[in-house]
Parts: structure tokens; C-alpha cells; sequence
């Protein structure tokens, strides 16, 4: 995004772009999109020291911290904004826009309701400092966790938690052992379990190597042999234990990851755009100019481009609202609405991809360079949509529903 764009680029976030959802709750405006402008800025100028530093810069955190970002999915009983899950994709697509990993953290950092709705209340309010709590880990079964008095013995290492550096609370899935040291094979709804892990007892392993997503600070952690205490666990596929229609689905905020995605390609399309205006074809003088804008093999890229991404916001946007209705009307979202949204949010990962590719071809040579937006914006919508709930493997389970079939997958 160009630094010097006015305010009213941000626009699109406040305006809706689907209106046929009956319940215009869905698209009211909200708080953390009042303070875009401000964020870009603060992103602007520490750009180059987080992408060195491998990490968001302390003024951003504490400006989107500020902007409520991080309490957006938190209960309105604790303090929290409780948007529903169109509303929170609406602010993650916009800071991906802004900067990919600033959108990518924000995105990581924000899901602490959800992880709220699977406990009870009186716990979850001794686990968490507040509302603003940034959360940041891994799910995936890596460590082993075996049973003691009180509580659990934790082990393991966990890769790429973005946010590790400036988050409050850091989890991590682990295998059940069955008392002997090896732990019951395979991650199932019973073995399966995540812990809260004690801060200050973790071990972050920074990833110097990290391709694209460079500022996220995907680092791994790691504990040993730590102490978790019973109330500070719980089994990632269970029910909410939170009244509240957002929480009704727990894993419905997954969401948010495609529309990272797509911000960051929306953010590829305006940098190419800029660039394919200001591009001369050829040295020739002025007044016979033509820049590569000027070409019919540009405006057909951009068009395509553009076709692509709105589609397939469009289709992410309707897949989560069908299930966002039915879940406001009282009703289970039947398989078939849920198998939707995972088809549209690898769908929407691919579109990015596509569209980046395209613009970052479509200019040429200005983008050999490591440092340019549009390689940064390849780079980065390659290392996000690799991540496990937008991989197109996730196109085999959602084809399974469509052929009357179980999905054969764990959070359907």
C-alpha cells in the first residue's frame, strides 16, 4: 500500500461489501477499523527494523492492542467486543493489508475468546490478565503430556507460534501419555489436549529463516518436563462452555486466516497497480510516453486480478455468513454449510496466490529485488497459505460433503 494514501483507501472496510444477509448486525461498523490509518503509519516507519528484528515493533502491538484488536473476539461480559466472525475477518483483511505480518499476528493474537468459550468461566478468569490478552502457540499434538498429582507434566516443541515475542499467554497441544513414557498413539478428541503453559518457563528458538511472514515472529518454543496445573487444559474439540451465539462454533474464528490472505494480495494488486502507472515502456520523450498501464496485456492482468480476489472474498464472505445466520437463528449449521467455509477459505487462499503471482509477473524486472512490496507480498502469501486450515488439502474433505460423504477430518 502506498505510505502516502489518504485516509478514505480504507474505506472499503467500513462500507459493506455483501448485503444479503437479513441480519444487518453483521456488518456494523466497529472500533478497531477507526484507527487504520494510524497503524499504517506506525508500520511505515518501523517496516525495515521489524523485518531485521524479525518481529512486530512494540508501538505496533500496543497500537492495535490500543485499537482493541486483540479483545475483538473476547466476551462482552469480560470487556471484549465480541464481533462476529464477518466482522473480525472485515480487521484482519484490512491489516493485511497494511503489512502481512502485522495482519498475521493480529490474527494469531486475537483468538483468545475463542479459546475462552472452551472454558469454564471461573477459569478461564484465573488463566487470563484481561481482555487485551495476546495469546500465541500451537495446537498441533507435538508435545507429550503426562498425568501427575494436580495437574499435568509437559514436554515438547512446538514450530512457528507467530506473536511468541509480545504475547501474554502461549499454548500448546501435546499427546496424553498413559503413565509410562510413551504416549498414546495418534490425536484423537481423548488424547488430545492443550495446555496453558507457564510463561516464564518457556524456551523460544528464534527462526532466523523464516520465508515470508518475515516480521510475525514465527519462532518455535519449547518446555521440559514443566508443571501444568488441571484448570489450565483443555480438549481442543470440545464444546463451548460459553452461552454466547459467537461461541456456539468454536472454531468458526479459523476464518480470519483467509482473510489475511486476501488482504495481502489486495495489498499486491495496489502495489502493482502504482507501479504499472509510473512504469515507462520505453526511454522515449515525454510527450509520447506510454507507460506499462497504457498496455492491453496490463489492463486484462489487473482486471483478472481483481476479478479473482472480489470473487473470492465474495465466496468467503457468504460461506461464513450462511453459517454465522444459522447459528444466530439457533440452528446447527449442517455439515454441508461447514464444509463451505473450509472449501472457501482454501479457495480464497488459492485466488490470492493466483493474483499475486500474476502482479508480481505483470511488472517485470522492478520486482528482483528482495526489499520491493510485491515480493514481500509473494513471499508472504505463500508462507500464510501453507498453514494448515488454508492448504488445499483441505479441498478433499469439503469435495467429500459435496459427494454425500463424511468428511473424514477433525474440526468439521
Amino acid at each position: 500500500m502506498d505510505p502516502s494514501a489518504p485516509e478514505s483507501e480504507f474505506s472499503r472496510y467500513h462500507t459493506p461489501g455483501i448485503k444479503r444477509f437479513e441480519n444487518p448486525a453483521i456488518f456494523m461498523d466497529c472500533s478497531q477499523l477507526a484507527d487504520l490509518q494510524r497503524i499504517h503509519s506506525l508500520v511505515s516507519k518501523f517496516s525495515s527494523i521489524m523485518t531485521e528484528k524479525r518481529c512486530i515493533h512494540p508501538d505496533v502491538v500496543d497500537a492495535l492492542r490500543n485499537s482493541g484488536v486483540f479483545r475483538m473476539s473476547m466476551p462482552r461480559a469480560w470487556g471484549g467486543d465480541e464481533l462476529n466472525p464477518l466482522e473480525q475477518m472485515r480487521v484482519i483483511e484490512a491489516l493485511s493489508e497494511i503489512d502481512g505480518s502485522v495482519g498475521w499476528c493480529a490474527m494469531t493474537g486475537s483468538a483468545g475468546g475463542h479459546y475462552v468459550s472452551l472454558l469454564e468461566d471461573h477459569v478461564a478468569r484465573s488463566i487470563y490478565p484481561g481482555a487485551d490478552a495476546v495469546v500465541a502457540g500451537s495446537l498441533r499434538p507435538l508435545g507429550r503430556a503426562r498425568k501427575v498429582v494436580g495437574g499435568w507434566r509437559v514436554s515438547g516443541r512446538w514450530a512457528m507460534a507467530s506473536g511468541i515475542s509480545h504475547a501474554d499467554l502461549v499454548v500448546g497441544g501435546a499427546l496424553i501419555g498413559d503413565g509410562s513414557s510413551a504416549p498414546t498413539s495418534g490425536a484423537s478428541e481423548l488424547n488430545w489436549h492443550c495446555f496453558f503453559l507457564p510463561r516464564e518457563d518457556i524456551e523460544v528458538i528464534e527462526t532466523r529463516d523464516a520465508v515470508g511472514l518475515e516480521a510475525s515472529g514465527s519462532h518455535d518454543y519449547r518446555v521440559t518436563d514443566v508443571f501444568v496445573p488441571d484448570i489450565n487444559g483443555f480438549f481442543p474439540l470440545g464444546g463451548p462452555a460459553r452461552p454466547e451465539p459467537l461461541y456456539r462454533l468454536p472454531w468458526l474464528h479459523i476464518s480470519t486466516a483467509a482473510a489475511a490472505v486476501l488482504g495481502i494480495a489486495r495489498h499486491a494488486l495496489g502495489e502493482a497497480m502504482r507501479m504499472c502507472s509510473s512504469k515507462p515502456l520505453t526511454y522515449i520523450p515525454s510527450a509520447s510516453r506510454a507507460d506499462l498501464r497504457d498496455t492491453v496485456e496490463c489492463q486484462t492482468a489487473i482486471a483478472e486480478a481483481e476479478a479473482v480476489l472480489s470473487a473470492a472474498r465474495c465466496y468467503l464472505y457468504d460461506a461464513v455468513g450462511q453459517v454465522w445466520n444459522a447459528i444466530q437463528d439457533g440452528v446447527l449449521p449442517s455439515t454441508r454449510q461447514k464444509a463451505g467455509v473450509r472449501l472457501a477459505m482454501a479457495h480464497a487462499a488459492l485466488a490470492a496466490r493466483r493474483a499475486v503471482a500474476a502482479m508480481h509477473d505483470q511488472v517485470g524486472s522492478s520486482t528482483a529485488l528482495h526489499s520491493w512490496p510485491l515480493t514481500q507480498a509473494l513471499r508472504d502469501v505463500h508462507a500464510a497459505s501453507r498453514h494448515v486450515v488454508l492448504h488445499r488439502m483441505n479441498l478433499a474433505p469439503a469435495g467429500r460433503v459435496l459427494l454425500g460423504l463424511d468428511p473424514g477430518a477433525p474440526m468439521f
